[in-house]
């Protein structure tokens, strides 16, 4: 069974996780591109793979992680098993932990 734990936003006060499945953060945008609510201007979502304990996690993190080289690492591999053809979240191929600690240094 895959697990799917969702942070549907960054609060202000910077802690980026957020434990509540409140799927009402998931309403779209009415809009050409059906941006997620919780994806704010500058922010993008992503879902940290996790094939080893068959786990995803949802995370909406800031264009500055795009300098990040550890991130940048994460894009490659993911380019190479997953492709950039799909809709919606980008998926990487890393623990959600390894993309927290990430988070962390912003």
């Amino acid at each position: 069974m895959l697990w799917l734990d969702w942070y549907p936003q960054i609060p202000a006060d910077g802690d980026y996780f957020r434990e509540d499945n409140d799927l009402s953060d998931f309403e779209l945008h009415d809009s050409d591109y059906n941006v997620p609510h919780d994806v704010k201007e500058g922010h993008f979502a992503v879902i940290a793979m996790d094939d080893r304990q068959n786990r995803a996690t949802r995370f909406v993190i800031p264009l500055t992680c795009l300098d990040h080289p550890v991130f940048l690492t994460f894009l490659a591999r993911a380019a190479e098993e997953y492709g950039f053809d799909g809709e919606g979240a980008l998926t990487l191929p890393c623990r959600p932990r390894e993309l927290e600690r990430i988070l962390s240094d912003q």
